[in-house]
Order: C-alpha cells, then structure tokens, then sequence
C-alpha cells in the first residue's frame, strides 16, 4: 500500500502538511532585510586616513591613503549596505524554501509497483508511466508551493492540485492491491455460473476480465483508475440494425399508408434519401427507387453490421474501479430459498383446496410476500432478474418473471427509447433489460396505471398477483405438485375433521415454519414414490443437482453421474458413464419445454435399452416405456 516517507508530523503535532506548511510560509514572508555591520570596514578606514604623525608628509601619506584604498573600501561599504541585506534576506528565504519542500516532499504518497495487476498473465495495467507523470507533476506543485506566501491567491489553487494527485496516488496503489486480492482470493465467486443476471453485460465483462488477469482495459481518465469498454453497438449501429430487422419481415411492398410510413422511416433510419417529403405514406418514386436499392445493398448492411459487433466498435462504456465491491454480484441463495419455500407453500395451499376467499387467505399471502421482501434489494433484484426465462410455474426455481420484466417494458417506451411499442424489436427488449439490470430496484418506473413506483414496489405487487392467479386456478405439477406432501418420517398435515365430515378448508399456520423438506427444493424419496410414465420426463425439467440424486436412486449399481455445466444454448448437462466406464451420453436438464424434455427422456431410454438396461423396477413393469 501506499506509505509515507516520514513520521507523520500530524501525529505529533495536530496538523497537516499544509497547515504546517503555512505557517513556515507566513514566518518566511514575515522575513525582512537586516542592517549590515559595517564597524570593522569604518574602523579600518579611519586607520588608513589618520596620519602617523603631525609631518606634512604624514599628513599627504594619510590623504592619498584615504583617496586610494579608503576609497575602495567606502565602495565596498556602500554596495555591501545597498545589496548585503537582499541577498540575505533571499538565502533565508531560499533556505527556508528548501525546508517547506522537504517537509510537503515527505509527504508525498509513493505506489507500490513491485506487483501490478495483470502482469502475472502479460497484461498489465498500462498506468506506471501515468503515475510517474503525476508524482512529476505533483513535486514541481510543490517546490512552486514552497516560495508562495499562504496569502498568495495561488496558493489553495495549486493546493487543491497537489491534494487531488496525492489521493489520486493512494487510491490508484490501494485499486491495484485490491484487485490482486481479487483476483488471488479463489473464494468461489470466480465461477461464473454462481453471477446474477442481475449484473449488466459491461459489469460481467469487467469481472471476467480481473478473474483472467487482464489490464490492458484499465486506464486512468480524469484522475481515477477506471476499467473501460468499447463492445457493444453505436448509436448508429444499433439504429440500422432494427431498421434492418424491420425491413426483413416486409415480403412484399405494402399499400397502406400506416405500412409505407414505416417502411420509409425504415430507409431513412438506413441511410437512404426518400425525397423532401419524409415519411408521408406515399410509395413514390423516391422511395422506390430507395427500397430497390435497399434490396441490392441490405447484405452489404448486414456484414457492416455484423463487424462492427466483431471489431468491438461502438459506444466506450467505464467503471470506476474505486467503487466495485470485493467481488460479483452472485445469485442471491436466500432469495432463492425464500422464493422456493413460498412457492412450496402455495402448492401446499392448492393440493389443500385453498382459493382466495378461504378464512385467513389475505393474512397468510400478504407473510409470504413480506417473506419475500425481507430479502432485501439485493435479494429482490436477484429474483427479478435470474428469474428471467425461468420455467413458467416451477416450483424448484425462481419464479419465473418474464411476464413481469415485459410489463415494465411495456409501461415505459419512452424510458427505454422504444419507438413502437407494438412493433417492439428484440434489440430493443435487450437494450429494456440491460437498461433495468443497469440500475437499483429503487429506481422509479411508471405502473400500469402511469404513477411512479420503484421496480421493489411493482414486483412485490407482481408477486402478489401471481399467487393469486395460481391459487384461482389451482395450478400444479404432476411431480411437483405431489411432492409438497409428507416427507419420510412426517405424518401429513390435514385441515378435515377425524369424522370425515367435509369442511370449509382453512390454512394451517404451521405451514409457514416448513422449511429445509427438500433438496433443493425436491422431495426426493416422494418424487421417486410418484413416478410414471406420465411424468418420467418431468425429472428433466428439474434442476441438474436433483434430477441427479433421483436418477442416482434409478440407474443400476456401478453406473456414474457427472455434472457437466451448462452448454452453449444455457442448458445444465449431466454425464451418464456406466459400469464398464463407457460414457452413455449427455443429457440435458432443467429445460423449459415439455417437448425438449420428453425427447430426453426417450433418448435415455433408448441410450439405456441399447446396452440392454433397465431404468429401476418400474421399466420392468413397462410403465416407462412409451414416453410420449
């Protein structure tokens, strides 16, 4: 880090470097010229012009005496009385110049540049010359400093200079050993698969880029240490690029005028001249000829397109690195866990035969959803934006808020510089989401019926909504669903009476201490006792880590599991390896689709029938065998 040269004096004595450094300034400009003695020079004068008797000849020695040497020394008398005191005055001053600097010199933060981030893999930050240039810089404001007096209009100016390239030292220095013990930490938070969406592009490119030990991105811009970017699209780019997705959905060339508006509007976001009139709706023969050429050129625009993203050219996006935290931000577990116990709660509710007017229905929903809040932003903002593309209504993840993420959208064109809310382009539905994962959840979007309220407030609301709507429609897995029973060594709950008469359901308090049933959120041992041929695949749609322990439970003794990751596409993969160590395959887990799933189910099957093995006893009855 960075350290100081000197005892610091402020310690000792109360004050800083410039309070110190003022009053030396006020004692130096307090300094004034001194007489010169000049005693001995008049006193040897006088010898020379006292003759050394009362002769005349005498008298003429002492005379001449007093013309020649006498008057040399009367010279040197007077230029030492004129100038003597200047340049004693300056040599003081100069000398306590001198001291000023030093003691303001001492103080001079230093950086530690034995260890740069970025040199371990060759990519070091290229900011040593630039510091060098300010420490330069920073001692020449002091020496200047040092001879001004603290009364001197100059002074706090060149102060404030010095002050700001000292803390800009220090921080620079404390930066660089932060993010060496970032990058050195190996705490788990450089797995990537553990970042919340929640991050924008910029902000994980910035992480991944001090995970790998690149500098090279990081540069010094007015006086702070800042990590920049040029990917993404420019303005420009980005605007012929949803022109030219427009212009790819004409197949013919329209005859309404609402249609040929917006096909012109197109060509001139593309570049080209549609005549004086602008988009008036009229295919004339300005905009013919433009649209033709539009059809000869829109290859060449779409390779233009395509290498500005490849060459990174675009928009220079910065992150002062003086405000990063001590890692990413990572999916928020208790958000998670929070999301995954209210929604075992609902399914519970449903299996029960709850519906919103059962007694105790506003209390108990309105808990779960300060349950949800007691997350806290970070947790909210988890939620939000990692339960983006999340299976609709599965339990065993985040709540799936598509719906809530297009809402804001749609409440906000203007916000997010959507130009046609009807006709909104994926571009700009990517631009929305990086634009809201950008900020806090404190941020102020308009609802649905055009007030502001932070994103917090609307997705507690959405939430809400969402209970209701599953409670209404009694919605539910044919796995899932039967798992939110018992679980082993627990008699199930139930809200009718011991004489079978029927009553009005009413929910149990007790509901809402349940926690920790599940691994991961799946009743493994129930989900194993309720499986068929109807909901086989449904394993699938799980999780990579539970869909492992219930596969585990179902393969013969000797074969493996692997966790492979996610691929390409974002889809968790776990390896199959049987007993001679022959790998089987990959298959592919917690998709979204009920179609993707069942034909994973059917290929391990048939991966599984080919080397003539039964999945668990219930293949040998046949139920598993025809998975639709």
């Amino acid at each position: 880090m960075a350290e100081e040269n000197t005892t610091d004096k402020k310690e000792t004595t109360g004050l800083g470097q410039f309070d110190l450094d003022k009053i030396a300034g006020v004692g130096m400009s307090g300094r004034q010229a001194k007489e010169i003695d000049t005693k001995a020079v008049d006193e040897q004068i006088a010898a020379l012009e006292k003759p050394a008797s009362g002769s005349v000849y005498d008298k003429l020695a002492a005379r001449y005496r007093s013309q020649g040497e006498g008057a040399v020394l009367r010279s040197q008398k007077n230029i030492t009385n004129l100038f003597g005191p200047t340049v004693n005055l300056i040599q003081q001053r100069e000398a306590d110049a001198q001291a000023r600097f030093t003691l303001l010199k001492d103080k001079l933060p230093e950086f530690d540049d034995s260890k740069i981030f970025g040199m371990q893999s060759g990519n070091e930050m290229p900011i040593v010359a630039e510091i060098e240039s300010i420490s330069k810089t920073t001692k020449e404001d002091m020496r200047m400093l040092s001879r001004l007096n603290p009364n001197d209009e100059r002074y706090d100016e060149i102060k404030k200079r010095i002050e700001k390239n000292q803390d800009a030292i220090v921080a620079f220095d404390e930066i660089n050993q932060k993010l060496l013990e970032i990058r050195n930490s190996q705490d788990g938070r450089e797995d990537d698969s553990q970042w919340s969406r929640g991050m924008d592009s910029t902000t994980r490119q910035m992480w991944e880029d001090i995970y790998a030990s690149k500098g090279e991105n990081i540069t010094i811009q007015d006086g702070k240490l800042v990590w920049t970017s040029t990917g993404g699209k420019s303005k420009e780019i980005k605007t012929k690029s949803n022109a030219l997705d427009n212009m790819s959905s004409i197949v013919e060339v329209p005859t309404e005028e609402k249609d040929v508006r917006k096909l012109q509007k197109n060509l001139q976001d593309l570049g080209y001249d549609i005549g004086s009139t602008g988009a008036d709706g009229k295919y004339g023969p300005k905009t013919k000829a433009a649209y033709e050429k539009f059809l000869q050129e829109k290859e060449d625009i779409q390779s233009e397109i395509d290498s500005a993203e490849l060459e990174g050219v675009g928009e220079t996006k910065t992150i002062d690195l003086n405000e990063i935290g001590d890692g990413p931000t990572t999916i928020d577990n208790l958000g998670i866990k929070k999301d995954i116990e209210v929604q075992n709660i609902i399914q519970k509710l449903i299996s029960d035969g709850v519906t919103v007017n059962t007694l105790g229905y506003e209390s108990q929903v309105n808990a779960l959803v300060r349950t949800i809040n007691s997350v806290g932003p970070k947790g909210i903002k988890s939620l939000i934006f990692d339960g983006f593309g999340a299976q609709q209504g599965d339990v065993l993840k985040s709540t799936n808020t598509d719906s809530f993420i297009q809402q804001i959208i749609q409440n906000n064109p203007k916000e997010f510089g959507i130009k046609d809310i009807n006709n909104i382009t994926q571009e700009e539905i990517a631009n929305a989401y990086d634009m809201m994962r950008s900020r806090d959840v404190t941020h102020d979007y308009k609802n649905s019926e055009g007030n502001f309220q932070t994103l917090q407030s609307q997705y507690l609301q959405w939430y809400r909504n969402e209970i209701d709507t599953k409670v209404r429609e009694g919605k539910k897995s044919k796995l899932i669903g039967s798992q939110q029973g018992t679980t082993p060594g627990k008699k199930k709950r139930s809200n009718k009476s011991t004489n079978n008469t029927k009553t009005t359901p009413v929910i149990d308090d007790s509901l809402l201490e349940e926690r920790d049933k599940f691994k991961d959120g799946v009743n493994i041992s129930e989900t194993l006792r309720n499986l068929n041929q109807d909901n086989f695949y449904e394993i699938f749609m799980l999780e990579e880590e539970p869909a492992l322990e219930i596969l585990k439970e179902l393969l013969p003794e000797g074969f493996k599991l692997k966790e492979k990751g996610a691929d390409i596409i974002g889809i968790d993969n776990l390896q199959i390896i049987d007993n001679d160590g022959n790998v089987l395959g990959n298959y592919g887990f917690d998709y979204g689709s009920e179609s993707n799933a069942k034909a994973q189910a059917n290929r391990l099957l048939q991966d599984l029938r080919n080397i003539q093995v039964e999945l668990g006893d219930v293949i040998k009855q046949g139920d598993l065998k025809n998975v639709k």
